[in-house]
């Protein structure tokens, strides 16, 4: 019989790092909520800048924000201009009153089809401008395709691919034309 394993712990020190770097001490479970809040209030407010992930890290004193983007330009802006958005909008929401160091850094993620969070992203807002939903998983399947670094996989029983978009599998996001992702994994097995 089979356990179910979160695949981010699975994952933790081989291919994927943690999100928040510090140590909390007594304060962990105020700083574990901060970095939550941190994180859904960047992710809300620039939707259209195509966040990956954000990362925390925390050392006496300072707080470093670091956030993955493939569209780093929404975030800088004109001057830096953006950044300094952002750590006011931080230090006005969960720093207020606190002498705290804020350093805000943006990386560039340069292909975004390497990531399944940003696939996912920029097929969701397709689909939320009512694009043809067969167009739109046939150009993201053909992108993501002409990268290497992701394999696909078709869950039928000989493994076979039929025809040339008939179905994908990368990371943890299962995409069938014709219909919405929503085939866990465990079914596949």
């Amino acid at each position: 019989m089979g356990k179910k394993v979160n695949p981010i712990a699975i994952r933790l020190g081989i291919t994927t790092s943690w999100k928040s770097k510090w140590f909390g001490g007594r304060n962990f479970a105020k700083n574990l909520q901060e970095d939550v809040r941190i994180r859904e209030a960047i992710m809300s407010h620039w939707k259209s800048a195509a966040i990956a992930d954000v990362s925390i890290e925390r050392r006496s004193g300072m707080t470093k924000v670091i956030i993955l983007t493939s569209r780093p330009g929404m975030l800088i802006g004109r001057g830096g201009t953006g950044i300094e958005d952002i750590n006011r909008l931080i230090k006005n929401k969960f720093f207020a009153g606190k002498k705290i160091d804020l350093k805000v850094e943006v990386k560039e993620i340069r292909q975004f089809e390497e990531n399944a969070q940003l696939v996912a992203q920029q097929v969701a807002e397709q689909l939320e401008k009512r694009m043809p939903f067969r167009r739109v998983l046939k150009s993201t399947l053909e992108q993501v395709q002409k990268n290497n670094k992701i394999k696909g996989k078709c869950p039928d029983g000989n493994g076979l691919q039929k025809g040339p978009y008939h179905c994908i599998l990368f990371e943890r996001i299962l995409i069938f034309p014709g219909r919405l992702p929503e085939l866990p994994m465990e079914q596949l097995e």
